[in-house]
Parts: structure tokens; C-alpha cells; sequence
């Protein structure tokens, strides 16, 4: 029996996941310790602006993918809203002591936080839409059901049948 290259790859991918995450922590606290609290950063209006155009280019993209009313939405509203609040926490952590602290936070509260939980609703309902309709067509019409639970869709039709009907 030929072994299937990708369920293999996805056996894999929880230990690189998890191989990842046990090196961060000790590294998060190695630079806990190590940084200083201080210091002059090179290119800095290069590094934002091109956060910024980051920033942009996913807006642009989900603002294209809700208009043509696509899937994708699913995945640029996620980066949209971890971009969103990557740039909220820097620009409080940043502004900190400074002038421009009261904008910051202000910015912070008022628009990219609340942008960004706009963002993750979104991927939750429209994943919990199409787990829904997805079901249904397996003949499961229950309409209490768990995205937290749901298997990952993969595969061909009749696995993925049988998986919607679990």
C-alpha cells in the first residue's frame, strides 16, 4: 500500500509546530534578559513604511476577496487583523514616555483593535458558514457544532464526505 505523501507531511506538522514553539521560549527569554532597554535602530522610517504597505497590500487583498465574495477572505482577514495588532503593539510599546504616547493609544483603542476583532469575527463566521454548508451537504443539519472541533478538509471527496459526516 503506497503511503500517502500528505497525510504523511501532516503527521509532520504538529512536531515542526511544536519544535518551533520549545525553541522560541527559551530564546523569548534569553532576549528578555539580553536586550537593551534602549536603542537607535537604522532605516527606521524604511522598516515602518514598509509595515505599513504590508499593511496596505492585505487590506487591498481582503477588500478584493470580500468584493468577489471568495474563500481567501478567510485567510486575509487572519493576517489583516495579526498585522493590525502587531502594529498597535508597537506603536503603544514604542510611544511609551513619549509625546506622541496619547495618540498612540488612542489610535491603538480606537481603530486598529477594534478593526482587528472585527477581522477574526469575520474568518469565525464565514469558517463556521461553510463548515455549516459543508455539512449540511453531508446530511449532518445540526446547528450546533464546534469550528473548534471541525477536522481539517482535506483530501478526496469521499474522505472529505466522510469526515463532514462525523
Amino acid at each position: 500500500m503506497p503511503v500517502n505523501k500528505a497525510t504523511t507531511a501532516s503527521k509532520r506538522l504538529p512536531i515542526a509546530l511544536l519544535l518551533g514553539v520549545m525553541f522560541l521560549i527559551p530564546w523569548t527569554v534569553y532576549i528578555a534578559f539580553s536586550l537593551p532597554d534602549n536603542f537607535s535602530a537604522h532605516n527606521w522610517s524604511i522598516a515602518w513604511v514598509g509595515f505599513d504597505i504590508a499593511l496596505i497590500a492585505v487590506l487591498s487583498f481582503a477588500t478584493w476577496a470580500a468584493y468577489f465574495r471568495k474563500q481567501v477572505l478567510v485567510a486575509a482577514a487572519i493576517v489583516a487583523a495579526t498585522l493590525l495588532i502587531c502594529d498597535a503593539w508597537f506603536d503603544v510599546i514604542m510611544s511609551l514616555g513619549t509625546k506622541d504616547q496619547a495618540i498612540s493609544i488612542a489610535t491603538a483603542f480606537i481603530v486598529e483593535i477594534p478593526l482587528a476583532v472585527f477581522f477574526i469575527v469575520l474568518a469565525r463566521r464565514i469558517m463556521r458558514r461553510t463548515l455549516g454548508i459543508f455539512r449540511a451537504l453531508a446530511g449532518k443539519d445540526d446547528e450546533h457544532f464546534s469550528i473548534h472541533e471541525a477536522s481539517l478538509i482535506s483530501g478526496d471527496s469521499e474522505k472529505l464526505l466522510r469526515k463532514l459526516r462525523r
